[in-house]
């Protein structure tokens, strides 16, 4: 059984800002895996392979900011959580989960540093 979010919007800015702290590959994984997944009319699901193949090639080609921001939008379209409502679905499935608690101090600095090398890449474009 899986929730929907119903949480404070400092836990929603939590669950955003680990999604920030995400590593490339990570994103790049969880990207493809929202463009894999296939709805049906009776609300099953469907993971296709190939179509996952082709969208972790195409992920590559997008930058970070990119990535981050495709995922949250399908995140808040699903707006899935694990049973008990700590975790939001970070996919479709329900494999890759981030937590809607604080964030520490030491995970505030890693969000610093990430997001001003986001923030160089993208005024390089």
């Amino acid at each position: 059984m899986v929730w929907q979010w119903s949480h404070t919007a400092d836990g929603i800015d939590n669950v955003r800002t680990r999604l920030e702290l995400q590593s490339r590959r990570w994103l790049v994984t969880v990207y493809a895996e929202w463009q894999a997944r296939i709805c049906h009319e009776d609300e099953e699901e469907e993971f296709c392979d190939r179509k996952y193949r082709a969208a972790r090639k195409q992920a590559r080609q997008l930058d970070d900011v990119a990535l981050i921001d495709a995922v949250w939008d399908s995140m808040c379209e699903l707006q899935s959580c694990e049973n008990g409502g700590h975790e939001a679905w970070a996919c479709p499935f329900g494999c890759h989960l981030l937590s809607f608690s604080w964030i520490s101090e030491r995970e505030h600095r890693q969000l610093e540093r990430a997001v001003s090398g986001r923030n160089k890449l993208r005024s390089e474009h």
